[in-house]
């Protein structure tokens, strides 16, 4: 299925004016060009600050009423020379592992990163407390010790961030320190991280290095599926890291890792930097999962409209349109659940990070009996998220049946 792309005018004072001349002078330029052109000018209206690793010098101490948050990475990136608590845009053969604790300030503002603006201080910035980079056999005994040391009843659960384009490990760190204090439900936060360039011109270099990834990431899927320590694991991928979630999930099923899947309780691909019929031949190879795979998406994500205008107008599955008859019939036929949440609030001016107001409302997704992801989200079909406010206790209204009809 493809899907014809107008860009349109941006309603959003010079950088409608700066869009549409990008686009006119695109069109008069060879065609290796728009992409490079189109991609500063993503950086440009983003208003981005690429965020390096110089935040990740470790403090002496934090602060009363800091919450610190434990993280352990996984990453394809190499170590920088030199600085122990770096890992930067290089490739790396194997598979590197490391925990770092992470103090989020007493001041902090969810979906907020509070970023140092100069020296960290943990009074009113997300500082890192420790660093440590692991073998293989240290992160996994790690991993086991820290699940066992919680106050959760039980087996905690896990949760797998893959992070997108133009992020530093950085930016993705302190990203799943963000979402892990604001979702407040408990459990142990692990990113994947991948060699982004960390820049907006990096786009096809970091595509690269998300291709280069994918094994890895299927290994390491594999590896945290068998941990008996975890009980619910679930996997977010974002942006291009949804594509390379998508392809890691491929990669297991053409080569029969049955278990694995068994092992991943929930996939959420949120704001998918995917060609639409590129998505659907991958999920044609993955199957229906149980619970189906979540698709998160919003018509209003400008980020993905410049991606697909990039690949040729062609639409991504991070912003394709619920209320289209089409998507409706691929949702079902593919055995997967998309949610437009578009009516959330985003995190960053390009409407690409609207899935992170979600973590301050982990506890109370669903219906109001408390039932996370109640009723008709347990099957196939696109749908609705409607907000209706945030000071009533169910902040959110899911209304399943508002564009999908039953199956």
């Amino acid at each position: 299925m493809q899907y014809e792309l107008t860009m349109g005018t941006w309603q959003a004072g010079t950088a409608a004016s700066c869009a549409t001349v990008a686009e006119r002078r695109a069109r008069r330029v060879p065609s290796f060009l728009p992409a490079f052109l189109l991609l500063v000018l993503t950086g440009l209206l983003a208003g981005c600050v690429t965020h390096g690793n110089e935040a990740l010098v470790p403090v002496a101490a934090t602060v009363p009423g800091a919450e610190r948050v434990t993280i352990h990475v996984a990453t394809t990136r190499s170590p920088v020379e030199g600085e122990p608590h770096y890992f930067g845009a290089g490739r790396s053969d194997e598979l590197r592992y490391a925990r770092y604790v992470i103090s989020v300030p007493p001041g902090h503002k969810p979906p907020d990163i509070e970023w140092p603006q100069g020296r960290p201080d943990p009074r009113k910035n997300f500082v890192v407390v420790s660093a440590t980079q692991l073998s293989e056999k240290e992160f996994f005994r790690s991993l086991d010790d820290y699940s066992k040391s919680g106050d959760w009843v039980g087996r905690p659960d896990a949760g797998i961030f893959v992070h997108g384009y133009n992020n530093t490990q950085a930016e993705a760190l302190f990203r799943v320190a963000q979402l892990a204090a604001d979702a407040t439900t408990g459990g142990v936060p692990i990113l994947f991280s991948w060699p982004s360039q960390g820049s907006a011109p990096g786009y096809l270099a970091d595509r690269d290095s998300a291709a280069f990834s994918r094994d890895a990431l299927a290994k390491f899927l594999t590896q945290v599926s068998q941990r008996r320590g975890l009980d619910e694991v679930t996997v977010i991928g974002h942006s291009m890291g949804a594509w390379l979630t998508a392809e890691a999930l491929r990669t297991l099923r053409l080569a029969g890792k049955e278990r694995v899947f068994g092992g991943l309780d929930k996939v959420v691909l949120a704001s998918a930097d995917i060609d639409v019929d590129v998505f659907t031949k991958q999920m044609e190879v993955i199957g229906p999962l149980r619970p189906p795979l979540t698709v998160l998406t919003s018509p209003n994500d400008r980020a993905l409209r410049i991606s697909g205008r990039i690949a040729g107008n062609h639409t991504r599955v991070g912003e394709v349109r619920v209320d289209d008859p089409e998507v409706q019939a691929l949702a079902r036929r593919l055995g997967i659940v998309i949610i437009d949440i578009s009516s959330l609030k985003s995190a960053d001016s390009m409407g690409h990070d609207q899935f992170i107001t979600l973590a301050g409302y982990a506890r109370s997704m669903g219906d109001p009996g408390g039932e996370p992801l109640a009723g008709d989200f347990g099957r196939a079909g696109a749908f609705v998220l409607n907000t209706v406010g945030t000071t009533v206790s169910t902040p959110f209204v899911w209304a399943a049946n508002a564009v999908s009809p039953g199956m």
